[in-house]
């Protein structure tokens, strides 16, 4: 949960937990009553879409009060910050809810998936429950469940639609079901440093698309021009632009480390995507299938 705590931070300012991810955490010295650690089970049971059982909650308290105990630095979560999301998440109307959970999903996937998170026995033990409930779509090292391919595509359609200004349609359920077949059959192709890059630009893209009601024009537009480049500029956005007497200062307009942090991140994803996407996937109605230009995974994306 810190980089979905983090997207809190950096768009809606309700946190301060953005270090957390990037440097020293302190791990929480208040105690949690057994009620508390039910909560953060069902905070994770809804992020990953589980449905847990009572015993598979219980379960989960279990291995947070050992790592409480044990007092684990090692620990993913941090329950004071976890479940003060979950206070704030519940006192959203159920289909902002849904939103926040459906686009902060991919990013818990991801940190399901961390190398770091490999000998966790109770990561391990979440990841397994996951794939037993959402099984990957594909044989791969790292899994491509739907809820990733899912992901995918909608970050595909507001990278082209919005970002880059260019006409299409959301994907029909059936375009969807042509759609899952060809991007398993990529994400089989590619080496698993690409997978998890994927993952974990589809996962920045999710957080991106949830909070971008909320950005301003100049941080829009800084977003924009991080994630797509100049060329997708409107006229007005390239006036914007001129007007600003540095890109450092219109970053997020959040200023000062988090906007940096925040700018970082967005750089480093464009630049590992354009390697691994090329210029981009466009879906064709009429083919019924993505098209891609340029980019390592060229090779998969034949029907």
């Amino acid at each position: 949960m810190l980089r979905t705590l983090l997207f809190c931070c950096l768009f809606a300012g309700g946190y301060q937990l953005a270090a957390a991810q990037f440097g020293t955490s302190p791990w929480p010295t208040a105690s949690f009553s057994p009620a508390q650690l039910l909560q953060h089970a069902e905070l994770y049971s809804q992020l990953l879409d589980l449905n847990m059982t009572s015993h598979e909650k219980q379960q989960h308290a279990r291995y947070l009060q050992q790592k409480l105990d044990a007092q684990d630095a090692q620990v993913i979560d941090n329950p004071t910050g976890d479940l003060a999301f979950k206070q704030r998440m519940d006192a959203m109307n159920p289909a902002q809810r849904q939103q926040l959970i459906e686009r902060t999903r991919p990013m818990t996937i991801d940190l399901l998936l961390k190398p770091e998170a490999a000998h966790d026995e109770a990561t391990q033990w979440m990841l397994r429950l996951y794939l037993q409930k959402h099984p990957s779509l594909v044989a791969s090292v790292i899994p491509f469940t739907r809820h990733i391919a899912d992901a995918l595509i909608d970050s595909d359609y507001f990278i082209g639609t919005v970002l880059k200004g260019q006409p299409g349609k959301p994907l029909r359920p059936d375009q969807r079901q042509a759609a899952y077949q060809q991007l398993g059959k990529a994400w089989k192709g590619l080496p698993e440093a690409q997978q998890r890059q994927l993952l974990y630009n589809t996962s920045y893209t999710s957080a991106v698309i949830h909070y971008w009601p909320q950005l301003g024009a100049a941080s829009r537009l800084d977003v924009k021009l991080k994630m797509v480049g100049a060329d997708y500029l409107t006229a007005a956005e390239k006036r914007m632009l001129q007007q600003q007497a540095s890109l450092q200062q219109q970053a997020m307009a959040l200023g000062g480390q988090q906007g940096q942090l925040l700018q970082n991140e967005i750089n480093f994803m464009k630049q590992s995507q354009d390697i691994i996407m090329g210029r981009g996937i466009r879906w064709n109605p009429a083919a019924n299938r993505y098209e891609q230009m340029g980019g390592v995974v060229t090779e998969f994306w034949a029907p």
